[in-house]
């Protein structure tokens, strides 16, 4: 590990924007509190983002939350909240400028929306899983304030209920007014909730002040 890699004379705040994959196609605000330990120029990092990714198998969800019925034409769309936090390492490495690998907390707050055309049938399934995750970043300036960042990650969630309408399916199975003889198993393989999460960005991040 470099001590010296973004070392710049004390803390300072930066403010950023990325887009790219994260879970599915998304973006990505966050804030950085960089140099607070210019010894070792460690920063902290705090974001949220959005990402829109496939709700799941329409059919299999209506059996398993809602009923049997099989009419009306199945739509489907799903989105997450992230959030996560991260401290950032300097490293060194021949060719890649301002190079730091991260790890942190992870929180998310996924959504998946059914809609059977002429079924009458409309609902929503919900996961609130946390999680973890780490990764690689390098950066480039642009200007004297202005860099961009190319980040390279991966986000591992933790299994969380699954709910939606009047059903709950929990991993400890104790399930609310489950249908028939479905199980958290079942629930999870219908339902696109986060789970291993791969992370592509790039973006650019502006020096507040110092």
């Amino acid at each position: 590990i470099s001590t010296n890699a973004f070392a710049d004379g004390g803390a300072f705040f930066r403010s950023g924007l990325d887009a790219g994959y994260n879970g599915g196609l998304g973006w990505f605000l966050h804030l950085d509190v960089a140099n607070f330990s210019p010894e070792a120029a460690l920063s902290a990092r705090l974001g949220f983002g959005y990402s829109w990714r496939d709700a799941g198998d329409p059919a299999a969800a209506r059996k398993i939350f809602i009923n049997d019925a099989t009419n009306g034409v199945p739509q489907e769309s799903g989105g997450m909240w992230l959030f996560r936090f991260d401290v950032l390492f300097p490293v060194r490495l021949k060719s890649i400028p301002r190079a730091r690998i991260y790890l942190g907390p992870r929180y998310a707050r996924f959504t998946g929306n059914f809609d059977f055309v002429g079924g009458n049938e409309v609902f929503a399934i919900k996961s609130n899983p946390w999680g973890a995750g780490g990764g690689f970043e390098s950066s480039v300036a642009i200007s004297r304030n202005v860099l961009a960042r190319f980040d390279l990650g991966i986000d591992y969630y933790f299994e969380s209920k699954i709910y939606g309408h009047d059903t709950a399916y929990a991993p400890d199975g104790q399930n609310v007014n489950p249908r028939k003889q479905y199980t958290y198993a079942d629930a999870k393989g219908a339902i696109n909730q986060p789970g291993i999460e791969w992370r592509l960005m790039v973006g650019i991040s502006y020096k507040l002040s110092r």
